[in-house]
């Protein structure tokens, strides 16, 4: 008895913590001019770029990418993205573009935990 009663405190703790832990972004600053890829690989479509000394928030990192946005439409046309600019454009999971979503990465070796200084 006092094992489930345990159990049913300590889990709705557990399980809030981890949802913390997975949704807390971390600020971080564009060093050098940056891709903005449809996934965690430079093999993925490239959706843009972020200029140097632009403040972002990084929700998840993968594989050296953070993933600075939510998923949101890609807007797919005939099973291709049209806010793809260049290199690959399916609409896919392999290309982070699962079920018609999307989210935007960048490589974390382009980014700063420190702010910019502001040079006079």
């Amino acid at each position: 008895m006092k094992t489930t009663v345990l159990k049913r405190c300590i889990a709705p703790v557990l399980l809030l913590s981890v949802m913390q832990a997975a949704t807390a972004a971390e600020t971080y600053w564009v060093e050098i001019q940056s891709v903005r890829y449809t996934c965690a690989s430079s093999a993925c479509g490239v959706l843009g770029s972020l200029r140097e000394g632009s403040k972002l928030e990084v929700l998840e990192v993968k594989s050296g990418f953070g993933r600075i946005t939510e998923q949101y439409d890609a807007k797919c046309v005939n099973g291709r993205s049209s806010l793809v600019k260049a290199g690959y454009n399916e609409c896919n999971a392999k290309n982070g573009i699962p079920n018609g979503t999307v989210a935007e990465w960048v490589q974390m070796e382009y980014l700063s935990n420190q702010a910019p200084s502001h040079k006079h």
